[in-house]
């Protein structure tokens, strides 16, 4: 699945998954091609998954050209300074980030 392109439609129905589980919103983070925080923030939960090694370490090639400091910087700044203008799925998602860091 990984491999498949998927449609714009397919996209939205992921981006728009509400979610709370660690491992959909990790799965989720490595299908998208997204470049958004959100999707960064959903590919650093997939690398705490420690049940999971195979997605972690795909998450982990998925983050490589990133520094992950940095990320995790950007994020927490969305999240500060934006934080009522987030939708519930992405605030949800930052959460879960903070919750396994």
């Amino acid at each position: 699945m990984l491999n498949r392109q998927l449609s714009e439609e397919e996209c939205q129905v992921l981006r728009n998954c509400p979610t709370q589980d660690f491992e959909s919103i990790a799965l989720i983070g490595c299908i998208l091609k997204d470049d958004t925080l959100v999707n960064h923030a959903r590919r650093i939960i997939a690398t705490r998954n420690k049940s999971n090694t195979s997605l972690a370490n795909l998450a982990k090639q998925l983050l490589s050209p990133y520094d992950e400091e940095e990320l995790i910087e950007k994020i927490s700044y969305e999240f500060i300074t934006n934080t009522d203008a987030l939708n519930k799925i992405d605030d949800n998602i930052y959460y879960t980030l903070f919750s396994v860091l």
